[in-house]
């Protein structure tokens, strides 16, 4: 508890002096001047006592000059002065001991109560620590064969506090898979072939499971034989989960590594076949112009087939990235998944896709709601899969019917077929069967990935199944059907185009020239400009219909000409050209004033229906409101 206050010692030494004198003094009657130190004693030992050694002398002084002055002196003529003296050298050096005692004493105390402290004090730190830590203590004596486990370790092992005894008892908490090897550590610990373990061990409470590290010793005799155990079990469960997160992602991200070295390889290769197929067509033009038509002709046709390869390679890599990414919109309206399918399989006939194969269809009508766009996308990927991986001369199949509430597509191949592993694997990104070195199945590995996006946007379901290598495959896609809708019977008329006046910009002259010539052979008035000055003076100028406007632009880009023609009373209808297809792009192309937003790269058929398109700003009213 500590020593008093000064003053407060050495005041109760005063008023115990006091308290003796007013006593001694109330016992005149009856002593006389006998016994002057009698009650002055106590009074020393008091002060003593309570306040140590100098409140002790404190009080011996003070009693000491009290006796002599009221009961020593007046007797002095009749006891003497040497028996004076020699009664305050015995009261005084009494005093004296007295107060080196009680010093020594309260001294022993104050040392005692702050070890005691100190004690306390650290029992509370090791208890918070624990508790903080999430972490209890365990003490084995051997020769009792005893156990003992802190209330914190019983909470870790999910017990309740005191009910583990023994070794046995202790280890039937830990986790089966992990008792024998603590039990093992333990063993070798007891026979001193350890001097310490530290080992990591579960323990389930219910279904929660929690990886404890336990660290101890033991403690030997004279004899050098261990004698007793002890250690600390700490919860590690949080460092263990985050070693094994932190393990996947390094997994990840190796697989995303090999992922994007595969996704290289292939993308070179599939590059590099239409590139030298169009260098050699372009040569092979050079050469003939003028003298064989017929290999001109010849030549054209590979650079308009290899340049479509590379749009659908193009296409492929952006459509799985805006899948991946979420990216992907869908515009729904009412589709016979029967009718999609028999134009898909009309068109890849029609572009020589299919003609070395037999397709058998059998399509029954059942309308979903679609994006006809996305669910063409996914009829042409499952065909042309089955087609690259198919022999030639063998058949393919498609059906289309309803079952359960659901549309169902199947297509069916007797071509190279997928092992059962490959099956699970198929419609994640860049996954592809085994190739052989000249990839002449080729493909990116990305169409199969974009279905199963697609079908999910869908809230539909895409599997796949295979008897095995060389016994072909099946696909079946389900999504939620819906009843018939009934269209008008006459026939819709195309309106007349007439040649309109069109401004072109674009900074790439190669492009910029191919569009002008294009528009020009199907009679429009053309007009180029290379930058963003440029055309916002033709515009102004020229006034025409149409601007074909590319949103990259020097000087300043295509939203700020936009803007700036809309800001001069500019009304022709304004299209811009990007390679930026996602929905905060088409938002920032209609907040600039553009009336449509084209993707690069843009065929013929897609930029004459943009050239012919009413625009909003020179519509009537009516017109507008029904775009």
């Amino acid at each position: 508890m500590g020593r008093r206050s000064l003053w407060l010692r050495y005041g109760f030494a005063l008023a115990a002096t006091i308290a003796a004198w007013a006593a001694r003094h109330a016992f005149d009657p009856v002593w006389g001047h006998s016994l002057p130190y009698l009650l002055f004693f106590p009074a020393v030992m008091f002060a003593a006592w309570y306040g140590g050694f100098g409140p002790g002398i404190l009080a011996t002084v003070v009693s000491v000059g009290a006796a002599w002055v009221f009961w020593v002196a007046p007797e002095l003529d009749t006891t003497g002065l040497a028996s004076a003296g020699l009664g305050v050298a015995v009261f005084g050096g009494s005093g004296v001991a007295v107060s080196l005692v009680c010093e020594a004493l309260l001294t022993a105390r104050a040392r005692a109560e702050a070890e005691a402290d100190a004690a306390h004090r650290s029992n509370e730190r090791l208890r918070v620590a624990q508790a903080f830590a999430e972490a209890g203590l365990w003490d084995w004596d051997l020769a009792s064969g005893q156990m003992y486990t802190s209330p914190e370790l019983d909470a870790l092992l999910g017990a309740r506090a005191g009910t583990s005894s023994s070794r046995e008892a202790f280890l039937e908490r830990v986790a089966e898979e992990d008792r024998e090897l603590l039990g093992r550590e333990l063993d070798a610990l007891t026979a001193g072939e350890h001097e310490r373990i530290d080992v990591l061990f579960r323990v389930r409470s219910g279904k929660r499971v929690r990886w404890l590290r336990s660290v101890g010793r033991g403690e030997r005799d004279a004899s050098g034989a261990v004698v007793r155990l002890a250690g600390i079990s700490i919860d590690v469960t949080e460092n263990v989960l985050a070693r094994e997160r932190l393990a996947e992602k390094e997994k990840l991200l190796r697989e995303s590594g090999e992922a994007k070295d595969r996704l290289i390889a292939m993308l070179s290769h599939e590059l590099r076949n239409p590139v030298h197929a169009i260098a050699s067509a372009v040569g092979l033009q050079e050469h003939a112009s003028g003298r064989d038509v017929e290999a001109a002709a010849r030549a054209r046709d590979v650079i308009a087939r290899q340049v479509r390869h590379l749009e659908r390679i193009l296409a492929d890599m952006l459509d799985v990235t805006r899948a991946v990414s979420g990216k992907i919109e869908l515009r729904p309206e009412p589709v016979d998944l029967a009718t999609l399918t028999r134009k898909c399989l009309e068109t890849l006939h029609t572009s020589g896709r299919t003609v070395m194969h037999e397709i058998r269809a059998s399509l029954a009508e059942v309308w979903v709601d679609g994006d006809p766009t996305r669910l063409d996308q996914v009829v042409t990927n499952l065909v042309t899969n089955a087609v690259k991986y198919t022999p030639e001369g063998r058949e393919i199949s498609v059906e289309v019917n309803e079952e359960a509430g659901s549309a169902v597509l199947r297509v069916r191949d007797e071509g190279a077929g997928m092992s059962a592993d490959l099956c699970k694997h198929v419609f994640e990104p860049f996954v592809q069967g085994e190739q052989t070195l000249d990839r002449s199945q080729g493909g990116l590995g990305v169409g199969l990935a974009l279905v199963h996006r697609i079908v999910e946007m869908h809230r539909g379901s895409v599997s796949a199944e295979s008897a095995g290598a060389g016994r072909g495959s099946t696909f079946e896609v389900r999504i939620p059907s819906r009843r018939a809708v009934k269209h008008p019977s006459s026939a819709s008329h195309r309106a007349k185009r007439t040649p309109r006046r069109v401004l072109v910009v674009e900074d790439h002259e190669d492009s910029r020239e191919m569009l002008k010539t294009l528009l020009e052979a199907e009679g429009h008035e053309v007009r180029e400009a290379s930058d963003g000055r440029m055309a916002v003076e033709q515009a102004l100028s020229f006034q025409p219909d149409v601007v074909l406007l590319d949103v990259g632009l020097p000087v300043f880009d295509g939203f700020e000409a936009a803007r700036r023609i809309r800001a001069a009373g500019g009304t022709m209808r304004l299209v811009a050209l990007t390679g930026y297809g996602q929905a905060e792009d088409i938002a920032r192309s209609r907040a600039a004033g553009f009336d449509e937003h084209l993707v690069k790269p843009i065929d013929s058929r897609r930029v004459s229906e943009a050239v012919h398109a009413t625009s909003v700003h020179d519509a009537t009213p009516e017109a507008a409101g029904t775009r």
